[in-house]
């Protein structure tokens, strides 16, 4: 009892709260066990859900043209770089240069260097090697004397060497044993010499004090001895003097001096027979060291006037000035070379500070990208729209794909150009189409239409409707265009197949 008011209560609350419809019937309370058992009976038949149609696509035959968007620049197909390079002078500063975009013929006079310097080197060096060939002369001259003269040079001092010898024996034999000797005698003659003129004197003095007669004669003789005594005294009292300190000193001397001379004699035996050859080799020597610095010395002349003339530079070949080196058809160093070839700038040796450009025969140089490479081969078309002139078009074809790149994920494609550019030069740029397939009939799919394997990405198929069947079919793709991709093999024109995947394929 207590259930069935409970449902009687729900259903009350029901009718209360959805709106009042006049289709819809009134709401039948039913009791619990009998809506268990009869609802099926008393609810109203369902109607059969409806599924939306699936979304397909008519599989036709459409036109599929894939074209490569490239930037290019156009590049002379010959050049001639213009470079200096000197063997030993290194100052190349310019005086004045032909301005770019000039047009000169071979021979043309292109560069205008500094000479001043550089004459003064030369005439620095010419006059440094005229001195080292006549030093050179005077060495091999003086080398001729001193080996005529080496035997009679060694003989000499042999000699030298035995009269050396000779003195100092003598001065060993005859003067050392008698020097005392002598030194004796001559004291005692010096007291004999004192002694004489005393008494001399002193007689004088008897004789005259004798006669007591004294006349002038006499006073003089006597006034003459006297002085003779004293200045005898005194040369005595020196001569004493000067024995006692030649034998305490000055004969010493002479010792020492007498074997010094010796032993200097000696000396000058050893060396003659040992540096005398010494010097002839260093002569030798000096004289190879000149002949290998005359050799240098004449030919840096020689380099030196070969870069004096390369310095007058001229143009290798016809063409049009340009400034700068040509790096993959851009002139990067074009900036710089404007201020190198100033007056006063400098250019380095091997620096190319000029290319002669030939503009006959261009062709263009692209840089494409590694995802690109699968649409680029040689002989491909291509459509050219230069920068500057955007209404002239020009046709062309590759030339060479480069696979090696000069940066990274980019590749170089050459570009040959058919016909006449008009007013382009080298260093323009243009824009590039590149045709890499191009297909009439090609039946394209959606991409999103073409599914594949989860083991395998190889394996693509699609779902083809056929009448009330959708079946799973195996295709083969091609190319693919934005959202588009070819059908090579699986599917026909006018075959109908679905966006999206059915729940159940048969």
């Amino acid at each position: 009892m207590r259930s069935t008011c409970c449902l009687v209560l729900v259903a009350l609350l029901a009718l209360i709260v959805s709106p009042a419809t006049a289709d819809r019937p009134p709401l039948e309370v039913v009791p619990k066990a009998a809506t268990d058992e009869a609802q099926p009976a008393s609810a109203p038949a369902a109607e059969p859900e409806t599924k939306p149609a699936p979304e397909t696509f008519t599989v036709e035959p459409k036109r599929l043209k894939i074209e490569i968007d490239l930037k290019g620049v156009f590049e002379a197909a010959r050049m001639t770089p213009v470079s200096l390079e000197p063997k030993v002078w290194s100052a190349l500063v310019v005086e004045r240069a032909a301005p770019p975009g000039t047009v000169v013929k071979k021979g043309d006079q292109l560069l205008w260097l500094r000479m001043r310097d550089i004459d003064q080197q030369l005439a620095d060096t010419e006059a440094s090697s005229a001195l080292t060939a006549l030093a050179l002369k005077q060495a091999k001259e003086s080398l001729r004397f001193a080996e005529a003269a080496s035997p009679d040079a060694v003989t000499w001092a042999q000699r030298s060497k035995r009269i050396a010898d000779e003195q100092y024996q003598d001065f060993l034999d005859l003067v050392i044993p008698y020097e005392d000797r002598y030194y004796v005698l001559d004291g005692r003659g010096l007291a004999l010499r004192l002694e004489a003129a005393e008494e001399e004197v002193k007689q004088l003095r008897q004789m005259y004090k004798a006669d007591e007669l004294v006349d002038d004669t006499e006073a003089i003789v006597l006034k003459r001895n006297e002085y003779f005594l004293d200045r005898t005294r005194i040369d005595s009292k020196v001569s004493d003097m000067r024995h006692t300190r030649r034998k305490d000193r000055d004969f010493l001397r002479r010792r020492e001096t007498e074997a010094k001379n010796h032993k200097d004699a000696e000396i000058a035996w050893d060396k003659a027979q040992m540096l005398l050859p010494m010097q002839m080799e260093e002569k030798r020597l000096k004289i190879k060291k000149m002949l290998y610095d005359q050799a240098k010395a004449d030919r840096k002349l020689v380099e030196l006037k070969a870069d004096r003339e390369m310095m007058v530079v001229r143009a290798p070949a016809d063409g049009i000035v340009y400034y700068g080196k040509c790096l993959r058809g851009a002139w990067p160093t074009a900036g710089q070379m404007d201020g190198k070839l100033r007056r006063g700038g400098r250019i380095g040796s091997l620096e190319v500070f000029m290319t002669l450009v030939q503009p006959e025969g261009m062709l263009i140089r692209a840089q494409a990208g590694e995802s690109d490479l699968h649409n680029l081969k040689v002989d491909q078309a291509a459509k050219i729209t230069p920068t500057g002139y955007p209404t002239q078009k020009l046709q062309g074809k590759v030339t060479d794909v480069i696979i090696l790149p000069p940066g990274a994920g980019q590749f170089t494609v050459k570009i040959a150009i058919d016909g006449d550019v008009g007013p382009v030069t080298p260093g323009m740029t243009c824009g590039l189409k590149l045709v890499a397939y191009d297909k009439a009939d090609a039946l394209l799919a959606p991409a999103k239409a073409v599914f594949h394997e989860d083991d395998d990405e190889d394996l693509r198929y699609v779902y083809v409707q056929r009448g009330e069947e959708t079946v799973k079919q195996s295709v083969t793709v091609g190319r693919s265009k934005g959202d588009d991709v070819e059908i090579v093999e699986g599917l026909a024109a006018g075959d109908v197949i679905l966006l999206d995947k059915p729940d159940e394929p048969k």
